[in-house]
């Protein structure tokens, strides 16, 4: 008899640990102070610090969901942020549990098109894993365009990701 194990199909549910929250403060926090002085080349002019705060709770959120050890990396910017090729992009949300649709997988000009690109909406300390997509497939001209006078790029709705989240890690 062959085994295959559990599906992860999206959204699938994270809830990160008193533990997992700290060490993402820590990691989104020394990740700000690392890029202080430079210029957001996306024109990001927010709450640097709580972005890369969440951003660093979404790829834990995603390396515990997809049963991954998260490396806490910082100071590697655009290297991939699980395994060799995963991009994982964090889209806030207040909600527990985000609503069907949720969420919009951005996919910016300097980024790898050979990378693969998950998307992980939420807030401290839930999340849902909801969706993956080749970053040559993100870049579609019907997700182009621009927003809030930042500069253009790929807008994947959630509804275009692949949800079968253990074809991401094969």
């Amino acid at each position: 008899m062959t085994y295959f194990g559990p599906h992860r199909i999206a959204p699938l549910l994270v809830t990160l640990d008193d533990e997992e929250c700290e060490t993402s403060r820590r990691v989104g926090k020394k990740r700000n102070d690392e890029s202080s002085g430079y210029d957001h080349v996306a024109g990001f002019e927010g709450d640097g610090e709580q972005i890369h705060i969440e951003g660093a709770a979404g790829e834990c959120a995603f390396h515990k969901g997809m049963g991954l050890v998260w490396n806490q990396s910082s100071g590697t910017f655009k290297l991939p942020d699980a395994r060799h090729n995963i991009q994982i992009r964090t889209a806030t949300c207040k909600a527990y549990r985000p609503p069907d649709g949720f969420g919009t997988l951005i996919v910016r000009p300097r980024d790898d098109p050979r990378d693969l690109f998950a998307l992980v909406v939420g807030h401290m300390p839930y999340f849902a894993i909801m969706g993956w997509i080749e970053g040559e497939r993100a870049r579609h001209k019907d997700y182009r365009r621009t927003e809030a006078d930042r500069p253009s790029a790929w807008f994947v709705p959630n509804r275009f990701l692949h949800k079968n989240l253990d074809d991401l890690l094969r």
